[in-house]
């Protein structure tokens, strides 16, 4: 290889390591908050927009309890032999529920799944149960659920209902305009609630109620009447070592209610705190975190340790700049230039190679 030749390779290389590096810098630096809010959320389109459920339509209620047996039993058996379900019930492929749409005026859950044991997988998706005069869905005594881009809007009572529901997700999901709650979870645990939006609830966008463990991120609570998100316990301890962070509060009467013995956690523990609209602090490094904790109201008296700032101008609080997500780097994008870049180095090679192959003739 000549001394061109390896210039030119050292060069390509070298700005790829820097590259790299500041990919990796700004991966790292989960403080980058994307998709600006206006402060008019009338005009606002939902950060979760799934597609509408139309190909099943159900004006009765749909029970699955698979602890039942016996002729008629609705269990998940039962629930295979209707066209809107499939799947074989374990992790791979769970029993899945898809493309449905669920408007009953009945006192009871458009959807009521009960008893789905700890070895059993399911999963909801791009289901829409509205203008029920009860809940939306509960879930009662199960494991292993999954709900994704889905609607439990203006319901009688609240969108979604967990009563004994663990190691759950729900994502990509909106619950709006329920006349009670958004969500409800009671004795229920290790569940994720990811890029929810919970608004304008009469009551609570979220309550957990002697629940542990349990992760709630990336999601809305706008314009929930008493408060966004609420944590409490029936039984001392009830609550303990929930997560709530990179969450956008905006206009409920109280923002988050933490009620319990021990404070839970609202932030990442590291430097990852939620939006909160009267937050009064202020950002003098211009680091994006609020100088300040951010306080939770309720007994507990626990804090938002990194609250979300961004003030523009040193030691003047102005959080009117709204985000929602907190996103890494596209890795995409990386692939493509570390790609780009390999593919110039085996380039060089190659013509070097050949190069070398002519001399010898």
């Amino acid at each position: 290889m000549n001394k061109k030749n390896k210039l030119l390779l050292f060069a390509s290389m070298f700005f790829l390591v820097l590259l790299a590096l500041q990919s990796l810098n700004i991966t790292n630096e989960e403080q980058t908050i994307i998709n600006d809010k206006t402060n008019d959320k009338t005009n606002d389109i939902p950060i979760n927009t799934p597609k509408s459920a139309g190909f099943w339509n159900s004006s009765s209620i749909i029970l699955i309890n698979d602890s039942a047996t016996g002729v008629g039993a609705q269990n998940w058996t039962w629930a295979l032999t209707n066209d809107w379900c499939s799947g074989v019930g374990n992790s791979t492929h769970p029993f899945l529920i898809e493309n449905m749409s669920i408007s009953v005026g009945s006192a009871d859950p458009g959807l009521l799944i009960v008893n789905s044991n700890s070895t059993t997988y399911f999963k909801l998706s791009n289901i829409t149960i509205t203008n029920t005069v009860g809940d939306g869905l509960e879930l009662n005594s199960v494991t292993n659920g999954t709900i994704i881009s889905s609607d439990f809007n203006n319901n009688g009572d609240t969108g979604i209902t967990l009563i004994n529901a663990n190691s759950t997700s729900i994502t990509l999901t909106n619950c709006l305009n329920n006349t009670v709650d958004g969500i409800y979870a009671v004795n229920s645990s290790f569940n994720t609630f990811t890029t929810v939006d919970c608004t304008n609830n009469t009551q609570y966008g979220l309550i957990l109620s002697n629940s542990d463990n349990n992760t709630i991120t990336l999601s809305d609570f706008y314009d929930n009447v008493e408060a966004g998100v609420v944590i409490i316990e029936i039984v001392e301890n009830g609550s303990l070592n929930n997560v709530i962070y990179s969450n956008t509060f905006e206009n409920n009467t109280l923002n988050g209610v933490d009620n319990c013995t021990i404070a839970n956690q609202w932030d990442n523990g590291v430097s990852l705190g939620n939006v909160w609209d009267d937050y009064t602090g202020s950002d003098i490094n211009d680091d994006n975190i609020g100088d300040t904790p951010y306080d939770i109201s309720g007994s507990a008296g626990a804090q938002d340790n990194y609250p979300y700032c961004s003030d523009g101008i040193s030691g003047t609080a102005d959080v009117t700049e709204r985000r929602d997500l907190w996103k890494p780097a596209d890795p995409i994008t990386l692939a493509v230039i570390v790609g780009i870049f390999f593919g110039i180095f085996i380039g060089i090679l190659v013509v070097s190679k050949f190069k070398s192959l002519v001399k010898l003739f």
